[in-house]
């Protein structure tokens, strides 16, 4: 966390008056240059324990989902 350091986009393609209306996909070394999306200086190792429990969640009955087909 001493090395996170506040970010923003430094360009996008979308026209402002779409964003939060449309969503584009990009490498992601197209969009940021530092590894990171959004504002590491707000993660805790609590918020990622829960980002990570509610990925491996819904991976698993998403699992669960195609056993059953």
């Amino acid at each position: 966390m001493d090395r996170a350091e506040k970010w923003t986009p430094e360009h996008t393609s979308i026209d402002p008056k779409y964003r939060g209306k449309v969503s584009a996909a990009y490498m992601f070394d197209e969009v940021t240059s530092i590894g990171s999306l959004g504002d590491p200086t707000l993660a805790t190792g609590e918020k990622g324990k829960i980002l990570v429990d509610s990925v491996v969640k819904d991976l698993a009955e998403f699992v669960e989902d195609l056993k059953a087909l």
